[in-house]
């Protein structure tokens, strides 16, 4: 995904508070920036610069525009929602990112909740007692992240990418190998 903010002004004259003008206000004739990020890492980096702000403890979605979906477009967000809770607040935030017509989106989850337990793996040949050692830890949120993909799909808009963010590092929702494990991260 490419971010290219235009910051374009027509000329026109400041006026003060007597009523008088100051001078002409110079056009910017440069051409928009145009900063890349293509990976993961470096959109995780940008969330506090699209934000404003430093997240924390939010569920952000960033509509990706253009033909091919690599634009960044609205970035919104919202506190995570009580975990008996998890789609509180999801129809929100998807309707208002929906308003710049993405053709995909970003997620992003910023906790610093711990993993979560996830259902015992049957193995073929294990007995019940066997189970509690057959617990695995899977990211913390990961029904929220559901509840995202559960709101997009009716509009048609694809889930491009789902990240954890936590201490400074962050996971993908949909990786499966190892260094993607919980106990793992980027």
């Amino acid at each position: 995904p490419q971010l290219a903010p235009s910051s374009t002004t027509s000329p026109r004259r400041a006026r003060t508070g007597t009523g008088r003008t100051r001078g002409a206000v110079m056009a910017d004739t440069q051409e928009p920036l145009t900063v890349r990020l293509s990976e993961p890492g470096e959109v995780v980096a940008a969330l506090p610069y699209l934000l404003g702000f430093r997240p924390r403890e939010s569920l952000v979605l960033i509509a990706l525009r253009g033909p091919a979906g690599k634009v960044l477009g609205l970035t919104a967000r919202v506190d995570l929602p009580p975990p008996e809770h998890p789609s509180q607040g999801v129809s929100g935030l998807v309707r208002s990112l929906l308003t710049d017509q993405p053709t995909a989106v970003l997620l992003v989850v910023v906790s610093e909740a711990d993993d979560e337990l996830a259902a015992p793996v049957d193995r073929p040949g294990s007995r019940s007692r066997d189970r509690a050692h057959d617990l695995t830890h899977d990211l913390a949120h990961r029904d929220l992240v559901h509840e995202v993909v559960l709101a997009l799909d009716p509009v048609d808009v694809a889930l491009r990418q789902a990240l954890l963010v936590r201490r400074e590092r962050w996971w993908s929702y949909e990786c499966a190998e190892a260094c993607c494990a919980p106990e793992a991260g980027s």
